[in-house]
C-alpha cells in the first residue's frame, strides 16, 4: 500500500491537468471537459482519506485550512462544468477558462501556504529556530 499510494495519487491529478491541456489546445473538443468534470470529484475523495488521517493525528486550524483549500481547488472545475464541457467557439469564452484555471490554481497555492506553515509551527515552535 505504501508503495502504490504515491502512485494512484498522482494519477487522478495528472488526469485533470491533462484534460485542461488538451481543452486548451483544442477549445473545439468536449471529451476532455467531460473526463475533467467526472475526475475531480475522485481526486477529492483520494485525498480527503489522508487528510483525515491526517487531522486525526495532528488537529489544527491551519490544517483544517489547508485541507478545504485543496479538496476544493479541483471542485472548482466541476462547479464552472458548463465552461468545459461544450465547445469553445470565441476569446471570452476561452478566457474564461483561464480564469477558472487561476482561482483552482490559488486554491491550491492558499492550501500550500496553510500546509507549510502549519509544518513549519509544528508542535508550536518553528522549525527554524
Amino acid at each position: 500500500m505504501v508503495v502504490l499510494s504515491p502512485a494512484v495519487l498522482a494519477l487522478v491529478p495528472g488526469a485533470i491537468r491533462a484534460c485542461i491541456r488538451v481543452k486548451m489546445f483544442l477549445p473545439e473538443a468536449a471529451l476532455p471537459g467531460w473526463f475533467l468534470v467526472v475526475a475531480a470529484p475522485f481526486n477529492g475523495l483520494l485525498v480527503l482519506v489522508i487528510f483525515v488521517a491526517l487531522a486525526q493525528v495532528a488537529p489544527s486550524s491551519l490544517l483544517l485550512a489547508g485541507m478545504l483549500l485543496w479538496l476544493t481547488a479541483p471542485l472548482v472545475y466541476l462547479a464552472c462544468a458548463p465552461i468545459y464541457i461544450r465547445p469553445i467557439a470565441s476569446a471570452r469564452e476561452l478566457r474564461s477558462l483561464r480564469h477558472v484555471q487561476a482561482l483552482a490554481w490559488a486554491l491550491a497555492l492558499g492550501s500550500a501556504a496553510c500546509l507549510i506553515t502549519y509544518a513549519a509551527t509544528w508542535a508550536g515552535r518553528p522549525l527554524w529556530s
